[in-house]
C-alpha cells in the first residue's frame, strides 16, 4: 500500500514538472515585447519612422559607438517574430532588413537590449519601438482593346499589374481574370504574362479575341487577396459586332495625350482633322498620330485644362461620341503625415 502511494505521488510530481516545463516553453515562444527597468531611448540619435512599407528596413543610429556590435542579433527581438537579418553599417548604425514582407496593416514591436550592446547584463536596460505597417497596395491598369489585323476580326487586350512589393508571376496571375460574353460574366480567356517595367510590375495580354455577329463584353476582374489586400474590382469593355463601326473609348486621363479608340483600324493616310475635334479652338494646333485603332491627339501649344473631344461620322455631320471638357483638379491638401521613402530616419524625441 505504501509503495503504491509513493508511486502515485511520484507520478503526480512528474506530471506537475512536465506541466511547468510546458508552460515555460509556451511562454518563451509567445513572449510579447518586453519592457526594461532603465530606458535608454536617449542614447538613440535617429531611428526609422514609425510607418513602414512591407519590405522597408529598420535603422537604429546611436549617439555613441556600439561597444559589442556582434551582440545585435541577440539584443534585438521582434513581437510578433519577423524574418530578417541585422547588419552593422558603421560603428554607430545597425540596420534590420526583412527577408519576408511584414504582415499587411499590422504592428511590429522592436525590443532592443542596449545593455547587451555595451557589455552589461541582459534585460538591465533598453527600449522598445512600435512600427505600424502600411496596408498592401496594388494597381491594375488596362490599355484597352487593340485591333490586331486589317479586317479587325480580332482584338488583343493588355494591361499592367503593379504591387507594393516584388511578387512572382504566379502570384500576379492570381490577381486578375478576363472573361468574354455577357457583361460581368462569360467564358474565361487565357492570359499571357511577361515582365513589366521593374520587379514590382507584371504585364498581362489576351490575344485573338474574336468579334462575333453580336455585341459582347470583355470583363476584367481583379483581387488583392494573393498579396494580402482586401480590395477587389472589375471593369467591362464593349466588344462590338463584326460589322459595327463605333467609338470604343475616349480617354482623357492624361491631358498631354488624349486617346480615341475605335472598333476598327484607322487608315494612317486618312485626314483625321474635321472628324476628331478637340475643344472649340483652332484645330491646326492639334497633332494626330494613328496606331491601329487608336488615334492619339497632342496639343502643340498645350491646353487649358482637359478639352472636350468630339468624334464625327465620315460625312462630318453625325456625332459618334463626345467627351466633356474638364478642369485639371488640384490635389487636396490633407492634414496627415506624408509617407516618407524607405530608410527615412527621425529623431526619437
Amino acid at each position: 500500500m505504501e509503495n503504491s502511494l509513493k508511486k502515485r505521488f511520484a507520478l503526480v510530481i512528474g506530471a506537475c514538472a512536465l506541466f511547468i516545463i510546458a508552460c515555460t516553453l509556451v511562454t518563451s515562444c509567445s513572449k510579447s515585447a518586453k519592457g526594461f527597468p532603465v530606458s535608454t531611448v536617449g542614447s538613440i540619435e535617429e531611428i526609422s519612422i514609425d510607418r513602414l512599407g512591407r519590405l522597408d528596413p529598420i535603422i537604429v543610429r546611436f549617439k555613441a559607438p556600439i561597444a559589442f556590435p556582434d551582440a545585435i542579433a541577440k539584443a534585438a527581438t521582434f513581437s510578433p517574430a519577423v524574418e530578417g537579418t541585422w547588419a552593422i553599417r558603421d560603428d554607430r548604425t545597425a540596420e534590420f532588413t526583412p527577408t519576408a514582407p511584414y504582415r499587411s496593416s499590422s504592428s511590429v514591436v522592436l525590443s532592443l537590449d542596449t545593455g547587451l550592446l555595451s557589455g552589461k547584463t541582459a534585460g538591465a536596460e533598453g527600449f522598445t519601438a512600435t512600427f505600424r505597417i502600411y496596408p498592401a497596395e496594388f494597381s491594375v491598369v488596362a490599355d484597352g482593346l487593340y485591333a490586331e489585323d486589317d479586317e479587325a476580326g480580332f482584338f488583343s487586350f493588355s494591361g499592367t499589374v503593379t504591387t507594393d512589393i516584388p511578387v512572382s508571376e504566379r502570384t500576379a496571375s492570381g490577381m486578375v481574370a478576363v472573361r468574354l460574353g455577357k457583361k460581368g460574366a462569360g467564358s474565361k480567356l487565357p492570359v499571357e504574362w511577361s515582365a513589366g517595367d521593374g520587379e514590382r510590375s507584371h504585364r498581362f495580354t489576351v490575344k485573338h479575341i474574336p468579334r462575333s455577329g453580336s455585341d459582347r463584353f470583355l470583363t476584367l476582374a481583379w483581387t488583392g487577396d494573393p498579396v494580402g489586400s482586401k480590395e477587389t474590382g472589375g471593369k467591362s469593355w464593349l466588344v462590338p459586332a463584326r460589322d459595327a463601326f463605333s467609338v470604343l473609348d475616349i480617354n482623357t486621363d492624361d491631358p498631354s495625350c488624349l486617346q480615341v479608340r475605335f472598333s476598327d483600324r484607322i487608315d494612317r493616310a486618312q485626314d483625321i482633322r474635321g472628324l476628331v475635334n478637340v475643344g472649340s479652338g483652332n484645330q491646326a494646333n492639334v497633332r494626330y498620330s494613328v496606331d491601329s485603332n487608336v488615334v492619339k491627339l497632342y496639343g502643340t501649344d498645350g491646353w487649358d485644362g482637359v478639352p472636350g473631344v468630339t468624334v464625327l461620322e465620315g460625312n462630318g455631320r453625325k456625332i459618334l461620341a463626345r467627351s466633356r471638357a474638364r478642369r485639371v483638379q488640384r490635389p487636396r491638401h490633407r492634414h496627415r503625415r506624408p509617407r516618407l521613402p524607405p530608410g527615412a530616419l527621425l529623431r526619437p524625441d
